[in-house]
């Protein structure tokens, strides 16, 4: 799924992301499902549900001046059931997922996360209360 020599992510169905594509083609390929846009240059750009070997991913494409910058992904892992409210939230919860993403991305890539197009990790942003996969394409 993870292309380690440009970064490009590669789904079923033919479909691909890489550095550098632009909005309105991630529109056409994907249908996006909700376009947030900031309007100070950054776009976000939501999908849910790219199925790609056994999971089902929710993607948000960030982009700037209409130009993929950055990508934030996720999957469910059925082992560590997430909280659906703040009222059972867990900080415990989402670390068991980053270390989930983190094991997951190594049987995917190997344990390097920095690479010459940029880098790909998990991260628990304890402000936000959540946990995703982020890809940063370099300039």
């Amino acid at each position: 799924m993870i292309n380690t020599d440009d970064g490009s992510l590669v789904f079923e169905a033919g479909l691909m992301v890489k550095a550098g594509m632009t909005q309105a083609d991630l529109i056409v390929q994907f249908g996006i499902d909700e376009i947030d846009d900031l309007e100070n240059a950054w776009v976000h750009l939501r999908i849910s549900e790219i199925r790609c070997e056994d999971k089902l991913f929710n993607f948000t494409f960030y982009c700037q001046n209409g130009v993929l910058k950055r990508i934030q992904f996720g999957f469910d892992i059925p082992e560590i059931v997430e909280s659906t409210s703040w009222d059972d939230y867990s900080e415990d919860t989402q670390i068991a997922i980053e270390a989930a993403y983190d094991a997951w991305l190594g049987t995917q890539i190997g344990d390097t996360r920095k690479f010459a197009w940029g880098s790909i990790s998990p991260f628990f942003d304890r402000r936000g209360g959540s946990t995703n996969i982020w890809v940063y394409y370099n300039d």
